[in-house]
């Protein structure tokens, strides 16, 4: 493990958090768009709210799935949750693109879902970035 490894953890997490704020910002102002409650429950409608639970649950249970197929096939090895992390990549992205569609479809503010696909475009182009350059080479 590196000398400074949680400082490097922190400072990398803290900037690309403030790279992607950044960003979500600049595209929201240049769209003209109202500013909306950060960690808010901000369903478009009711089927979005019943279709994001059911894909909710759809990750829990493949989380499970994946957990006991990974303890039947090879008890011995304790590496189920490694790759649990390209699940989770699936499950918000897609929860993403159901976010983009429902505000293109049923969204009062019709420019929304452009600042919700180019959110989650700059944050797999990020994750893109980090993985294929072993996170900028911070953890060598």
């Amino acid at each position: 493990m590196p000398e400074h490894f949680w400082l490097t953890l922190i400072l990398l997490i803290t900037g690309i958090g403030f790279i992607m704020y950044m960003f979500h910002e600049s595209l929201r102002r240049v769209l003209g768009l109202e500013k909306f409650p950060f960690f808010s429950d901000n369903h478009v409608n009711d089927l979005h709210k019943k279709v994001d639970g059911i894909v909710r649950w759809i990750l829990v249970g493949g989380l499970l799935i994946w957990w006991f197929i990974d303890a039947a096939v090879s008890p011995m090895r304790d590496s189920g949750w490694i790759a649990v992390h390209y699940l989770l990549f699936v499950v918000i992205g897609s929860l993403e693109m159901l976010r983009a569609f429902m505000e293109w479809r049923y969204g009062e503010e019709r420019k929304r879902w452009i600042l919700t696909a180019g959110n989650l475009a700059f944050g797999v182009l990020i994750l893109a970035v980090l993985f294929t350059t072993d996170f900028l080479g911070l953890f060598r």
